[in-house]
């Protein structure tokens, strides 16, 4: 009787140690990010877009801009290169050391493959300038849109890092900008603008 009371008091233990409350885990920002050495940004996709001798890149000369972007006097466009980072990664956040004026918009966008054939759509950073994806990835391409309202934009450095972790994947939302740059509504052919984009 004592060799089955026993028994079940073990199996008991057992259970009780099996069926507890998850541990909830928190992220640590040393050990959950990183980053990688990024190479310079080159000139082989781009459109009106200067890359100079330290690096930094600033709109051409030329003024065609696109017409969802009545206001702006310049527009500019460039992707990078494909970078392979040394860890899988879920999120990625820019840090951009820029000169821009209250007139102008940076967009920055970042996609994502594990293959380099399939990619992710390009996703708009939010506001903490980050972009979380859906699943871990090994390589990793970011898109920079410049809309001057001004006329002149300059980026003199861009860093990533790197998150193994994501947050909660939502929809890239649209953002208020208080300038001349508007961009059309869709589902408007007649030219009243509805939204109004900035960064």
């Amino acid at each position: 009787m004592k060799k089955k009371l026993v028994v079940i008091i073990s199996l008991t233990i057992m259970l009780l140690s099996i069926i507890t409350i998850p541990h909830v885990r928190t992220l640590q920002a040393d050990t959950e990010s990183f980053t990688e050495n990024i190479p310079p940004i080159t000139n082989k996709t781009s459109a009106n877009i200067n890359i100079l001798a330290d690096n930094s890149f600033e709109l051409g000369q030329s003024t065609e801009v696109p017409g969802i972007y009545e206001g702006a006097k310049k527009y500019g466009i460039i992707t990078s290169d494909i970078i392979k980072t040394s860890i899988p990664f879920k999120g990625v956040s820019f840090s951009v050391d820029k000169v821009i004026s209250s007139n102008d918009i940076l967009m920055l966008e970042a996609s994502a493959s594990n293959d380099q054939n399939k990619w992710t759509e390009f996703l708009e950073a939010d506001d903490n300038n980050r972009v979380n994806f859906n699943g871990s990835f090994n390589f990793i391409r970011y898109r920079v849109t410049m809309i001057s309202g001004s006329g002149e934009m300059k980026v003199n450095k861009i860093s990533l890092k790197f998150y193994k972790e994501s947050n909660k994947v939502v929809k890239p939302i649209e953002k208020s900008f208080k300038g001349t740059i508007t961009k059309p509504s869709t589902e408007n052919k007649q030219g009243n603008f509805s939204t109004i984009y900035s960064i």
